[in-house]
């Protein structure tokens, strides 16, 4: 009977103590933010968790809280400090989506790669062709490369007859 009891006792200061460590993560996460308005989040297929505000960019590997933030003079930082999406591709590049275009997460030198796109609305990652597909809110469809090159630019044309139907695609239409 005391060896049950005392296997019951460790077992609750074990989840006290499991409560306490994640409210101190918790606690000390939140404390680092670029801002306190989260537009979303996405935890990657490294485990790394990734917060966009509208003022900056957080990353979370769980021990330390990285902030990102747009610096015009630079173009090794993300594009846009409100991010309003995040994406991970099958290939497994990060993009971070602002009003502005694309910021593509370089892991290797932890900087970005600017792809300046008016307002993007959705991505299709096209694997088998190694394309990317980029919707905007009026200005047409980009491709782009697996490098994050701009390759095309779809817009309508009313005076071509084979051209897209509208250079409109928006939020609520997807």
């Amino acid at each position: 009977m005391i060896l049950k009891n005392s296997f019951f006792v460790i077992q609750i200061f074990t989840l006290i103590g499991i409560d306490y460590l994640s409210y101190s993560q918790l606690r000390e996460f939140t404390s680092e933010l670029s801002s306190k308005k989260i537009n979303t989040t996405i935890q990657d297929s490294y485990g790394l968790t990734w917060i966009a505000t509208e003022e900056g960019l957080n990353m979370f590997d769980g021990k330390i809280v990285h902030s990102f933030e747009s610096i015009l003079a630079d173009n090794n930082t993300i594009i846009n400090n409100s991010i309003e999406n995040i994406i991970e591709l099958k290939n497994k590049e990060l993009l971070f989506i602002s009003k502005d275009g694309l910021s593509v997460f370089n892991r290797d030198l932890f900087s970005f790669k600017r792809v300046r796109i008016p307002i993007p609305i959705s991505v299709l990652d096209d694997g088998e062709n190694k394309k990317i597909f980029v919707t905007t809110s009026f200005s047409g469809v980009y491709i782009l490369d697996y490098d994050f090159n701009i390759i095309n630019n779809f817009k309508s044309d009313p005076l071509n007859l084979f051209s897209i139907s509208t250079n409109s695609f928006e939020r609520r239409n997807r």
